[in-house]
């Protein structure tokens, strides 16, 4: 049994979702891995290694970024030639320089969400600070 109200409502989640995904997060991601002169899977790599309490291995940086295993190695590779990630004990951290780099992609993220709310009408920012709670 469906209930209208509910599905109007995850149809526009879904809507607004897709919107903000692409805006903020795909659009601000491929810039700035491309700034890096780093590939897709590299970033979500760091990602996952900026994300994660801690320290990873292949299997967990293969699991957690969707990456297959056998693109994660020479993802590490790579972020290790780069200064961005060291390896101990077959585990991988951020190094500092990797610290510094997601860090720029968190400040570039945060400016892709200020140009999205911007860009929002009076109605559509009332309904985002409600759905947040932030109406009271």
């Amino acid at each position: 049994m469906s209930d209208p109200a509910a599905d109007r409502l995850i149809d526009e989640f879904e809507a607004r979702l897709r919107e903000v995904e692409l805006v903020v997060g795909m659009r601000v991601m491929a810039s700035w891995a491309d700034a890096r002169h780093l590939s897709l899977e590299q970033a979500r790599v760091l990602l996952v290694l900026a994300t994660n309490s801690r320290r990873s291995n292949a299997a967990d940086l293969a699991e957690l970024s969707g990456i297959d295993l056998a693109d994660v190695y020479p993802a590490i590779g790579q972020l290790k030639d780069g200064g961005l990630v060291r390896e101990e004990q077959r585990t991988y951290l951020l190094t500092d320089r990797g610290e510094e780099s997601v860090a720029s992609l968190n400040a570039a993220r945060r400016e892709g969400i200020v140009a999205y709310v911007v860009r929002l009408g009076d109605d559509d920012r009332r309904s985002l600070e409600a759905a947040f709670g932030l109406d009271r």
